[in-house]
Formats: C-alpha cells, sequence, structure tokens
C-alpha cells in the first residue's frame, strides 16, 4: 500500500508538470476520436504520439516505474474535476501491452466515474472476474483496439496464422501487435507469435521519462 501512495505521488507530481492542449470534457472520445488513437500505432514512435494525442483531449498519460512490491501495469484517476491522468509502468515491454493497457484505462475513464470512483490502479495479469468494471474494461479494451465485427469475422478465431494477423492488422490500418496480442489472450497461449507482439519496443521511447521518474 506504501509504495503504491509513493507511485501515485509520483505521478501526480509528473502531471502537474504537463499543461494539457485541449480540456477534457466527458463524452469526448467518440467512436472516431478513438479510432484515429488506435491508428497511431502503426507509426514508429506511436506511443509517444499517443501522449500527444490524448493531451488535445485534456488527458495527461505519464509513464513511470513501477515500485517493488507492486505489480501494477497502469491506472486512471482525475488530479481535479477536468484533470485525468492515465499513468502506465510499463512492466511489460510490449507493443500489445501499451496499447492494450492503455485502452483498458481509458475504458474506465469513459464508463467507471459515474459512482464516486476515485481512481482505478490495475494488475492486468488478474482476470477481474471478481470485478465488474475491470471485466468492463477489458472488453472496451478488446473492442476498442479491433471492431468486434471484425474480429468475429475473423479466421484468427480458430487458427492463429501469421498471416491472418498481418492482413487483419493491414484492413485495420493497426500494428500487428495488437492483433496478434488479441489472438494470445483469445486462445490463452501466451507462447504463441512472439515475434508479433512487439517485445523491448516501448520502453526505449520513453527511457528518458523513466530514468527522471526513478530519480
Amino acid at each position: 500500500r506504501h509504495s503504491l501512495m509513493a507511485w501515485t505521488a509520483r505521478v501526480t507530481e509528473l502531471a502537474r508538470q504537463v499543461k494539457p492542449r485541449g480540456r477534457y470534457e466527458p463524452g469526448c472520445f467518440t467512436r472516431e476520436v478513438l479510432r484515429g488513437l488506435v491508428h497511431l500505432s502503426t507509426l514508429d514512435e506511436g506511443p509517444r504520439k499517443a501522449r500527444e494525442y490524448l493531451s488535445q483531449y485534456g488527458v495527461t498519460l505519464v509513464v513511470v516505474e513501477r515500485l517493488a512490491q507492486t505489480r501494477l501495469d497502469g491506472a486512471v484517476f482525475f488530479m481535479s474535476p477536468d484533470r485525468p491522468v492515465i499513468a502506465l509502468t510499463l512492466r511489460h515491454d510490449r507493443i500489445d501491452n501499451f496499447w492494450f493497457t492503455l485502452s483498458h484505462e481509458i475504458g474506465h475513464l469513459v464508463r467507471d466515474f459515474d459512482n464516486d470512483a476515485q481512481g482505478f490502479f490495475d494488475d492486468l495479469d488478474s482476470t477481474g472476474a471478481n470485478d465488474p468494471r475491470e471485466a468492463g474494461a477489458d472488453l472496451f479494451a478488446c473492442d476498442m483496439l479491433i471492431p468486434p465485427t471484425e474480429w468475429e469475422a475473423s479466421p484468427l478465431r480458430d487458427a492463429p496464422n501469421p498471416g491472418y494477423v498481418r492482413h487483419l492488422a493491414a484492413k485495420l490500418a493497426i500494428h500487428p501487435a495488437i492483433v496478434a496480442g488479441r489472438v494470445r489472450r483469445e486462445h490463452n497461449a501466451y507462447r504463441i507469435l512472439s515475434n508479433l507482439v512487439g517485445h523491448g519496443e516501448v520502453r526505449n521511447l520513453f527511457s528518458e521519462e523513466l530514468d527522471e521518474a526513478s530519480a
């Protein structure tokens, strides 16, 4: 608990140093806005571009290393009524994990702050089966990244083939890692398609921030 409090304090400190380009308004994350965000995944610096994109809508995205004794992937909370903050630890340094965790936290932001929620602090290795809000944020992330109709029609549901992964990614204009990550999740098979999920390709994009945050 003390580690989590210290981590949250550091996130808040860093977020206060950032002025978002836009002002957050409930309902701003339309389907079109979310698709625009996911399309950034195709860029070499897509995760960094995501931070700039979210800033237009008043959301501050920070990256802070997790502390010892925590299994934290991400969090979302409000610094003030119009200042939402999303924080990621990059505990798993993979492209698919970055986009799923970010989408999960956006799911909480869109869905779960109507009932006096103080914030959400997530270990995404847990199933969330005992909390409908976590299950709902998982489903939101899946549907945000890959539209349900596209997933239902894909042969990947039955055949986790790398060619199918690349075909669906190209069709949706998203990074193949996102599709590969969905296949691994759906099949509960985390050793397949390992060469497509973008191992070691995220933390280096935020190396300066991680070094500063841990200083």
